[in-house]
């Protein structure tokens, strides 16, 4: 009875130990892993880790563990052989000796075989001994360049739809008679507004001239004249006051004859010459126009083409032209330049 008692707790007693080895310490109830199996086998190194044999196996699968049931690639590689054989790829070669199978080439062998440097699978899989289909079965392979379909790396790399956002601006006027509000009111910038003269003396106004030439006057045409005038500016506000006023030339330079004087004039002809003593302009937009006669009294009309015709009367349109003095350009209200 006492043997069959004894035998029985040793049975007990090695049940138990053998039921311990195959759990986690901590199911186990025990402070430590000081009660676990010691062998390299997945038992016993799940339950030195606290964890479950199915835990463990999850957790190391890309490492060949004894106990770990693996999902083996169906290539012919080393890899893929070794680990239907439950062996490391370097067990797998060493016990086969087998040199032709890929990945375990011989290091003189292996220095045959040059791979590309890119960082691209098939690249990356030679270096390793590996096809590129198993390489990039890898965990973490699969966002490398060339084991993502082209489609789908395409897709991956761009950026997400932007949505459209349309705002609408409402810009509410000043209500005052002033450049800032009228120039607002009719969706002009204040200096479109104010450089034409009807605009004049409407506050906020003052000071706005057009054309200013240095180094040019405006001969002829003169209305009358107005001596000790301070500035070019001043000379043209004076301009801008006289409603018959078109263009304006001023003595600049000091010590001459012309200085301080203030010439006001309504050119019938356009007439311009370079004098460093003036500074001339016109009062607001360019918009003179002038016929362009010949000395046969012949004059330039657009209408039906560019011809020479007789000269209408000056309010004949197809014989109306623009001087942009800056430009240097004769054209038409339509945009049509005369060319040399």
């Amino acid at each position: 009875s006492s043997s069959s008692s004894s035998s029985s707790s040793s049975s007990s007693s090695q049940s138990a130990n053998s039921d311990v080895s195959v759990r986690p310490a901590v199911e186990a109830g025990l402070p430590d892993a000081s009660l676990c199996c010691g062998e390299p086998i997945a038992q016993c190194l799940a339950c030195k880790a606290g964890l479950t044999v199915g835990q463990y196996c999850r957790k190391h699968k890309r490492i060949f563990v004894p106990g770990c049931t693996r999902i083996c690639c169906k290539e012919h590689v080393a890899e893929c052989l070794a680990c239907k054989a439950g062996l490391t790829a370097e067990q797998y070669c060493e016990k086969r000796a087998i040199a032709k199978v890929m990945g375990c080439e011989r290091p003189k062998q292996q220095k045959q075989q040059q791979c590309c440097k890119e960082h691209l699978a098939q690249c990356l899989a030679c270096r390793v001994g590996m096809t590129t289909k198993a390489y990039c079965r890898q965990l973490g392979h699969a966002a490398i360049p060339g084991c993502t379909p082209p489609a789908a790396a395409a897709a991956a790399a761009a950026p997400p739809p932007q949505k459209l956002v349309v705002t609408t601006t409402t810009t509410t006027c000043c209500k005052e008679r002033r450049a800032q509000c009228v120039a607002c009111q009719e969706g002009l910038p204040v200096n479109a507004f104010c450089i034409n003269r009807a605009n004049t003396q409407i506050p906020g106004c003052k000071g706005f001239c057009g054309l200013i030439e240095e180094g040019y006057v405006y001969p002829g045409g003169n209305l009358f004249d107005v001596k000790n005038v301070p500035s070019a500016q001043a000379c043209c506000a004076r301009c801008r006051a006289e409603r018959s006023c078109t263009a304006w030339s001023w003595g600049s330079r000091p010590g001459t004859q012309y200085y301080g004087w203030c010439y006001l004039k309504n050119q019938v002809e356009f007439i311009r010459h370079r004098d460093p003593a003036f500074v001339a302009g016109l009062p607001g937009r360019n918009d003179m126009t002038f016929q362009v006669k010949s000395r046969h009294g012949l004059c330039i009309d657009w209408s039906p083409g560019l011809v020479m015709a007789p000269c209408g009367n000056k309010e004949k349109e197809s014989q109306q032209w623009y001087i942009d003095r800056r430009a240097g350009v004769i054209g038409n209200k339509h945009g049509m330049c005369i060319d040399s």
